[in-house]
Order: structure tokens, then C-alpha cells, then sequence
């Protein structure tokens, strides 16, 4: 598993890239590489339910006041941001 999944990175993004007769080039076609939760979702780890038991533990630590509602609401956003991300290294 971890050979197809190119050690848990996922696919990269391709680009189709064609060279024009003035040595100049045009990107023609980009395929997206996977996202964090695309490439956990081959590992049997749905990013749905990884959401819905991070609200649950977030909700928790809200009311026992470990952590402020900004804070879970933060923490919830980010996590959601990242198993949205690219897993390589990007400008997001």
C-alpha cells in the first residue's frame, strides 16, 4: 500500500505541456494531484468521519473549557482546510 500511495503523498499534479516552434511553451491540461483526505480515504480513514469525531472531541473540550468556541471553531476549520490540501508542499 504504501508503494502505491507513494508513501502516504499521494499522487502529484501532472501537467500536459507542449512545446511550440519559437522554443517558447503552453501548459495544455493540468491533472490534480490528491488531496490529504483522498489519500487517507485509501486507507480506509474517511475524511467525513474524521470530521464528524473531531467536532465531537472540539464540542467536548468546548464544554469542559479546554478550549474556547473560537477555538474549536479554528481548529475545526483547519483541519478541514488540511484534509482539503494538496499533500505536497503548496502555496495555500
Amino acid at each position: 500500500m504504501l508503494g502505491s500511495a507513494h508513501n502516504l503523498f499521494g499522487s502529484v499534479h501532472i501537467a500536459h505541456v507542449r512545446k511550440s516552434g519559437d522554443g517558447d511553451f503552453t501548459i495544455e491540461h493540468i491533472l490534480l494531484g490528491q488531496t490529504a483526505g483522498q489519500v487517507l480515504g485509501g486507507t480506509y480513514h474517511e475524511d467525513l468521519d474524521l470530521m464528524d469525531k473531531l467536532v465531537i472531541q472540539a464540542n467536548s473540550a468546548i464544554a469542559a473549557g479546554h478550549l474556547s468556541t473560537d477555538e474549536g471553531n479554528l481548529l475545526v476549520a483547519n483541519y478541514r482546510r488540511c484534509l482539503d490540501s494538496y499533500t505536497y508542499f503548496s502555496r495555500q
